[in-house]
């Protein structure tokens, strides 16, 4: 087993390493929305094909997040971290330093997978080297230097990308990549080494990789290539018998890469398919927002950026108190009253007309900042009590893994939507005309709406125990 360290300065600067780590991932994440509709102009490509800029980034995550997990947990946790670091610093190099889509999207895979290393080495750290009294001082602090660096990231990126260039919303992290790498090197204790007898299900792993990948990409696509495209029919073919195999292997496995057996509840089942919803809507929503201030409101980067500093500010300041409140009573309601806050956002903006824009963009921005910071911690708890107790642990990792490929399976569906509605094939967003412009984005929010309202009917169909 490895050490627990309990030295306070040990303690200290191995939490503000990990404060770095996830403070890049919040930045990289919000900076790149708003970034996207001027990345799409300059590289001269459509909106939805701009979508893979922030898909491959999610894509990757959701595939590799429960494979490194399993690796950091039993005996690589200090590997994992350190080398995610460097994979994620180099790879914003990549990307600060791309000059074509193809090389950006390429770029942000690699840099997805070092974030997928440092997203599932971190709690993990918490649990091996923090002694029991500040365990909630580490997650804590996970959960600030995320939540703090999504909040600066529209304001920062939109300044970037309007006064400098887009590239410098990736090379500002290489500085931060290379101070956490020299500094884990000193606070992160030693890995104990690989137990002995323990093998990775790597068919398992690799199963859900081929998935998700060819999933996602059929999603996305099929408006571009059409359903009938035979690229389009083989990949969603790979992913059924990918799928399909992917349960049968895991029922097999001894140590699988997911337990199966969590999902004996239905219970579970139905909040974990609300909350998949709930995140699908919201990234779908934060995709499209900065194409519509661009296209439709004329708004430049930087005051984008502004406006859309407003839903992480609202869940900074609320979510600490509503996240003990809910504590204190059931999280039912606090999850029924954050998913019909986004249905009403969703729904603003689906209704919203020339001269309604700046004042429903507000309104819809505050109400998306309010449903983050009321469900913020009702909603992943909740998915963790309704399971069984012997699956609390995997339903935790569950979670994680069911907002990353949330974000993933919501941009790529709201991206061929907006596609297929607007015509926009190849069309870079500026060169669009209003209307087409907003046929595309009205089919897409009105989808989010019915997905957040059926998350909204969910939440409620289960009682708290």
């Amino acid at each position: 087993m490895q050490s627990v360290r309990r030295e306070g300065t040990g303690i200290s600067l191995m939490l503000f390493v990990m404060g770095i780590a996830v403070a890049m991932d919040g930045i990289d994440g919000s900076a790149v929305i708003v970034a996207l509709p001027t990345i799409a102009q300059s590289l001269g490509t459509d909106a939805g094909t701009a979508s893979w800029v922030t898909v491959s980034y999610f894509m990757m995550m959701a595939a590799l997040l429960l494979v490194f997990g399993k690796m950091a947990y039993r005996g690589a946790v200090k590997r994992v971290f350190v080398l995610g670091l460097g994979v994620f610093t180099f790879a914003s190099l990549l990307c600060g330093i791309s000059s074509s889509l193809d090389m950006l999207i390429a770029a942000r895979v690699l840099q997805g997978v070092g974030a997928s290393m440092l997203a599932a080495a971190a709690p993990i750290m918490c649990v091996k080297f923090l002694p029991t009294n500040r365990l909630g001082l580490g997650f804590g602090i996970i959960t600030l230097g995320w939540s703090v660096g999504y909040a600066l990231g529209p304001a920062l990126g939109g300044f970037l990308t309007q006064y400098l260039s887009w590239h410098w919303i990736f090379l500002v992290n290489i500085p931060l990549g290379i101070a956490g790498i020299l500094l884990s090197t000193r606070a992160v204790p030693e890995d104990a080494g690989w137990r002995k007898g323990e093998s990775l299900d790597m068919a398992g792993a690799f199963l859900l990789f081929t998935c998700i990948v060819t999933g996602v990409f059929a999603l996305e696509r099929s408006s571009y290539m059409g359903s009938d495209n035979p690229v389009i029919l083989l990949c969603s073919v790979f992913c059924a018998v990918s799928a399909a195999a992917f349960i049968l292997t895991e029922r097999k496995s001894a140590r699988p890469i997911l337990d199966l057996g969590m999902f004996g509840s239905w219970k579970f089942d139905i909040v974990l398919l609300s909350f998949f919803l709930f995140n699908m809507a919201y990234t779908g929503y934060a995709y499209l927002m900065p194409f519509f201030m661009d296209v439709e409101l004329g708004f430049d980067s930087a005051v984008s950026g502004l406006y859309l500093l407003i839903p992480p500010v609202i869940t900074l300041v609320l979510c600490v108190p509503i996240g003990r409140w809910s504590d204190r009573t059931q999280r039912r309601s606090f999850c029924i009253v954050s998913f019909a806050a986004l249905t009403a956002s969703l729904l603003v903006m689906f209704l919203v007309s020339e001269e309604t824009g700046t004042v429903a963009t507000v309104a819809s921005l505050v109400m998306i900042g309010m449903s983050w910071a009321i469900s913020g911690g009702a909603a992943a708890s909740r998915v963790v009590e309704t399971t069984k107790a012997d699956f609390r642990g995997t339903a935790s990792a569950m979670s994680s893994f069911a907002v990353y490929l949330a974000c993933a399976m919501g941009t790529a569906l709201f991206a061929a939507m907006f596609t297929a509605a607007a015509g926009s094939s190849g069309i870079p967003p500026g060169d669009l005309d209003p209307e087409s412009f907003m046929n595309g984005f009205r089919a897409a929010m009105l989808a989010g709406t019915v997905m957040s309202a059926v998350a909204v009917v969910m939440s409620a169909a289960v009682r708290d125990r």
